[in-house]
């Protein structure tokens, strides 16, 4: 299977599509991914007969040649992941929802899950801000770093939102309550910022396709990549 990220041509006229455009899949027969074509970087995989990844191989244009093998604990999660800012370890709760992420310099702890991903700490939503960065991250030339921390700025504000609404015994509990929940929203701030290359880098390719007129996330528009409406929002 090979999908192909066409630049725009004049009407009537073939588009041009370079090999460093090119995303290509092959799989086996369980649907094990076996190579992959991504923007001109080569992947081989090898998998177990647990169907899962033991030994992942990359190489660029370059001829540049290294190689990963992902780790798993006795669940099935995967413990050992490589994402394009490092190597980092992972741990799960007993529920095997990831808990904590760490390369060795930094460390990302999430408290109190609710098991909700669009409302992590005690019902707090984040599904705007969540929807805000999707949508940042579909317009073309817009920063990754703007578009991440405006993710963080919104979820706190739905923390802070949420905390003025409730009633606490102290300052004190009130203060801890909004820690709690500020530390998700850094979280998912420290998520996307050393995890979300690949996407942002994707949409961008997208959106600076289009031909359409550029879009102002100010005023609100119909996300054409994600097929998605987005309201108004101010960061």
């Amino acid at each position: 299977m090979a999908w192909r990220a066409a630049p725009s041509a004049p009407l009537g006229g073939p588009a041009s599509v370079p090999a460093t455009l090119e995303y290509a899949y092959q799989y086996d027969d369980i649907g094990n991914r076996i190579t992959s074509t991504d923007l001109g970087t080569n992947h081989t995989y090898i998998a177990n007969n647990l169907n899962q990844y033991s030994a992942i191989t990359t190489s660029d244009s370059g001829l540049q040649t290294s190689s990963f093998e992902p780790q798993f604990d006795d669940d099935g999660n995967q413990t050992l992941i490589k994402t394009a800012t490092g190597i980092w370890q992972v741990q799960y709760n007993g529920e095997n929802r990831p808990t904590r992420w760490g390369d060795g310099n930094m460390v990302m702890g999430l408290p109190d899950y609710s098991g909700d991903p669009d409302a992590p700490y005690n019902g707090v939503s984040f599904l705007s801000a969540c929807d805000y960065h999707d949508y940042c991250y579909s317009n073309c030339h817009k920063g990754k770093d703007d578009c991440d921390k405006g993710l963080r700025r919104l979820a706190k504000k739905a923390c802070q939102d949420a905390a003025s609404k409730m009633t606490f015994s102290n300052p004190k509990e009130k203060n801890d309550w909004q820690d709690k929940c500020d530390a998700w929203a850094n979280a998912y701030y420290n998520a996307v910022k050393v995890a979300g290359q690949d996407a942002y880098k994707d949409r961008q390719l997208k959106a600076c396709e289009c031909s359409c007129p550029k879009r102002d996330i100010r005023y609100g528009a119909y996300d054409d990549n994600l097929g998605h409406y987005y309201p108004p929002i101010k960061p």
